[in-house]
């Protein structure tokens, strides 16, 4: 039997994953999948630095011995001593960087890892990727990067301090364009592609954006248990748009009354719009129709409501509560933008909004709950979907082949 070869998910300094760390959950259950699946190509690790906050989480609870353990020395060798003599500090910082990635490099070489791959790029990596890029002299391992940032085409030369501090421009990927020569970058976005490739910025062929990612959901809702409830979840900021719902409701409270009396409109989340969302709330009465909460569990939350609505800028696909949401047969309704078309079909799992507005989207929150007939076809068209499609096999194959590709 051939041996496989070694790749290793590496991520750490890794925060608070509860409500949100979408990349990390989703590799972290890809990783717990493919170590239990007999026909995987490759042999899979996968290195952090603390396993806590994963666990905290649910994920990483198995495997534990493809789970290998990163050093991070930059704040340990006398750290507290000499981060206090100015003549020291200089020279410690650099030397225990040093030694971070040279430790890092020799855990590698020692473990037999061919393929690194960083789930999501962010700078705190850029030192390491730097070193291993220059020891391919003398021990090639190959180098991958995830990029999950729908924002990056759009903002990349934005100096915006809004997207610098969130890794959205060239702030945090310049450097990494222009300094690392990357084995290849996975990326869920057609765009990213078509973007460093107009611009000069990485090798076309080095870039392989995925067609589907997955979710798993152990138990599927009877149709006949879900309320009528129509859900937002998101972060509360510009770019996800939560004040567009809002401000649908508010249209459809003053147009339909009757229509939407025996529904309930819920926003799940936390962010820096949250006070101005419960004030337009307070202001236009809508208490009655809209209700704020914030879940750890969203999956429970998902499985009692029938329709997700997604207001965000740029992209939806492939959002990983809009596929929790299908997978748990909600229809979907979403402003048609990026790739939100490849897995949200017009009036086949729920409804696309073909206007970035909000009387646009009032419209066609109407014309879902005016149509009740069309739900439980939704229901069964997005459970099927995501079965027979956006599944753990097709992501694999894919995966599978970004990694022939290094």
């Amino acid at each position: 039997m051939p041996v496989k070869t070694k790749v290793a998910f590496f991520t750490f300094n890794v925060g608070d994953l509860s409500g949100g760390g979408g990349y990390e959950r989703f590799f972290s259950d890809f990783f717990t999948d493919y170590c239990n699946d007999n026909s995987s190509k490759y042999d899979l690790y996968f290195i952090v630095d603390d396993l806590s906050v994963f666990n905290k989480a649910g994920k990483l609870t198995n495997s534990s011995d493809k789970i290998l353990y990163f050093k991070d020395y930059r704040f340990k060798l006398y750290y507290d001593l000499t981060d206090r003599i100015s003549f020291l500090k200089c020279f410690f910082v650099k030397f225990r960087e040093f030694y971070t990635v040279v430790a890092f490099y020799r855990f590698l070489r020692k473990n037999q890892i061919k393929i690194l791959h960083l789930p999501n790029y962010l700078t705190q990596y850029f030192f390491i990727l730097s070193f291993l890029q220059k020891m391919k002299l003398f021990s090639p391992i190959k180098l991958a990067v995830t990029v999950v940032d729908c924002r990056l085409p759009f903002k990349f030369n934005s100096s915006d301090p809004y997207y610098v501090n969130s890794g959205a421009t060239s702030h945090t990927f310049g450097q990494l364009f222009q300094k690392i020569k990357l084995d290849g970058i996975l990326t869920w976005y057609q765009s990213f592609k078509e973007f460093v490739s107009a611009n000069n910025l990485v090798e076309t062929n080095k870039v392989y954006p995925v067609k589907s990612r997955y979710v798993n959901v152990s138990e599927k809702p009877e149709f006949n248990t879900k309320q009528n409830v129509i859900l937002m979840a998101c972060r509360f900021d510009d770019q996800k748009r939560p004040l567009h719902f809002i401000e649908a409701i508010k249209i459809l409270k003053e147009n339909h009354p009757e229509t939407i009396r025996n529904w309930k409109f819920k926003l799940y989340g936390k962010g820096v719009l949250e006070s101005r969302i419960k004030e337009f709330i307070d202001e236009k009465d809508l208490d009655d129709v809209v209700q704020m909460d914030f879940s750890l569990d969203m999956k429970s939350v998902l499985a009692k409501t029938k329709c997700l609505v997604s207001t965000q800028e740029f992209e939806n696909f492939p959002s990983l509560s809009i596929y929790e949401a299908m997978a748990l047969g909600n229809a979907i309704i979403a402003y048609n933008v990026g790739q939100t078309a490849s897995f949200i079909k017009h009036n086949y799992n729920g409804l696309l909004v073909m206007k970035e507005s909000v009387a646009a989207l009032s419209e066609a929150l109407y014309t879902y709950i005016s149509s009740p007939e069309s739900h439980e076809k939704y229901y069964m068209n997005n459970i099927n979907m995501i079965a027979n499609d956006h599944n753990y096999e097709n992501f694999k194959v894919q995966i599978e082949e970004f990694w022939d590709r290094l």
